[in-house]
């Protein structure tokens, strides 16, 4: 009889827990459904709670299917409403998080043979780049962009510090780089 007490004491108070723990769960996660903004940023304030948010929060989707065009920019705004979007949506979204939270970034277009493209929010770690790559971050530690673009990206053969314009389909181009030359100075719309 004791044994059965015991038992049962044991399963009520695990069954207690387990509930709070995932009510715990559920009330963060309809949270930060509701916040805006402006309000995340008190939440995230390091790469890893920026891409951990995105992780649980955004689904990868492609502008043809999101918004039946080939391509668009969201802004984070935007992004944070929609909850789709597809790699310059999250750099976008990464990228004014870690600046509302005053970390130095921008966004890094690469782009590679065979129609091969791809952005990233890069950052500042200790003088030191690394990214956070759609939900997760790697911290590459390059001491430069292009030895930053290689270890992304092998391949690749041109890239691009974009800045995210409002509203458009694409961003501005204000730094390219190319695998043959140097970087360069441009002021041209992005592809």
């Amino acid at each position: 009889m004791k044994k059965t007490i015991a038992t049962l004491w044991v399963f009520a108070i695990s069954f207690v827990l387990a509930a709070l723990a995932m009510n715990a769960e559920a009330r963060a996660h309809a949270l930060d459904r509701t916040l805006s903004f402006r309000e995340l940023t008190n939440q995230m304030q390091t790469p890893e709670e920026i891409a951990r948010y995105m992780w649980r929060n955004f689904q990868f989707e492609s502008d043809q299917t999101n918004f039946g065009k080939e391509e668009y920019w969201q802004t984070a705004q935007e992004f944070l409403q929609n909850r789709r979007g597809d790699c310059e949506d999250f750099a976008i979204f990464a990228n004014e998080m870690l600046k509302l939270n005053g970390v130095s970034s921008f966004i890094l277009n690469i782009y590679g043979s065979g129609g091969f493209a791809h952005t990233v929010c890069v950052f500042k770690e200790n003088g030191r780049y690394s990214v956070i790559d759609g939900t997760q971050v790697l911290h590459f530690k390059s001491k430069s962009i292009t030895d930053l673009m290689s270890k992304i990206y092998p391949f690749w053969k041109e890239g691009a510090i974009v800045s995210a314009t409002p509203y458009s389909t694409q961003g501005e181009i204000l730094t390219q780089f190319s695998k043959q030359n140097k970087s360069r100075r441009h002021l041209a719309m992005s592809a």
